[in-house]
């Protein structure tokens, strides 16, 4: 299974574990409605400044934060591999 591992499946490996195991804490979880603002700030003779701020889901984190971990585990199948 190992013999021809490259990024390029690693990566498309790593996507499809991370939908999966995003998709599997949907369930689990059970997301809240994000967080979201603007804020705007502004002077009459200055500068005005826009802040926009928004919260990601759990659903969203965990699957981003399973992608990066798998992927750092590349060296660690091809040393395997081998």
């Amino acid at each position: 299974m190992f013999e021809n591992w490259n990024i390029a499946k690693h990566a498309l490996m790593s996507a499809v574990v991370s939908l999966f195991i995003g998709s599997m804490s949907y369930f689990i979880i059970k997301p809240t409605d994000s967080a979201s603002s603007v804020g705007i700030i502004g002077g009459a003779d200055g500068p005005s400044a826009i802040s926009v701020s928004f919260g990601f889901d759990t659903v969203i984190e965990i699957s981003i934060i399973v992608f990066i971990l798998i992927m750092i585990f590349y060296k660690l199948v091809k040393k395997v591999s081998n």
